[in-house]
């Protein structure tokens, strides 16, 4: 009740009471949504997890003859060698893409005229090759074709520095031989007991994605003996 003179105290009193707790309760909601809200996750990255996987590396055979030897796939066999007036030995595999695969060794009287599709540069290192380039394109894509290699089926060609004979006719066949700058076809290594050969080697290597790595590694392979 009203009355002349006197305050309205207690309404006072109740707002300013009202006030304080609407404060309060301001107050600590934010402090509570400040601490849910705030970013308090520790990143900590892990080390790398590293494993080694092995690649299913072919198993090779020691092959030995009269004056030299070499590393060949486990797989493959001799086989006869083709009927020419040379000296050659012949292996080749027998299973899987194996069989599309075939090596030939000449030595000594090595054929000069001998054309292939592509070339692989070596050169003489004593008692056996060193490899000292990659394995050419196929010679189709960077040999001119000669006047008379429509009559001869090849054609002069040459690969980093290394001549050798294109088979322009049968382009797409995938024969690669070993060669050096000394001459077509020659490479003539020494230091053997039984002295200094003329070394030619060939592969084919018939498969729709030939391996040219198998032939590089039989080269390193190669000693005279």
């Amino acid at each position: 009740m009203y009355r002349l003179g006197h305050r309205r105290t207690h309404h006072y009193l109740i707002g300013g009471a009202l006030l304080l707790i609407v404060g309060i309760l301001i107050t600590g909601g934010l402090t509570i949504s400040k601490t849910l809200f705030q970013a308090n996750t520790v990143l900590r990255q892990s080390g790398p997890v590293v494993h080694t996987v092995l690649g299913n590396a072919a198993t090779l055979q020691h092959v030995s003859k009269s004056f030299f030897t070499l590393d060949v796939p486990t797989s493959w066999h001799e086989v006869p060698a083709p009927r020419v007036t040379y000296t050659v030995y012949s292996w080749a595999g027998a299973t899987g893409a194996d069989a599309a695969r075939r090596l030939d060794v000449y030595v000594d009287n090595v054929p000069l005229s001998y054309a292939v599709n592509r070339l692989q540069p070596v050169q003489a290192d004593g008692d056996h090759f060193e490899v000292i380039g990659t394995t050419s394109d196929n010679c189709i894509s960077f040999t001119s074709r000669a006047p008379d290699s429509a009559k001869t089926g090849y054609a002069p060609s040459k690969w980093t520095g290394v001549n050798f004979l294109c088979d322009v006719i049968n382009s797409e066949r995938d024969v690669v031989a070993t060669g050096s700058p000394e001459g077509l076809n020659i490479t003539t290594l020494t230091g053997g007991t039984s002295g200094s050969h003329r070394v030619l080697l060939i592969y084919t290597d018939s498969n729709p994605s030939p391996d040219y790595t198998i032939f590089t590694s039989i080269i390193k392979s190669f000693r005279l003996s």
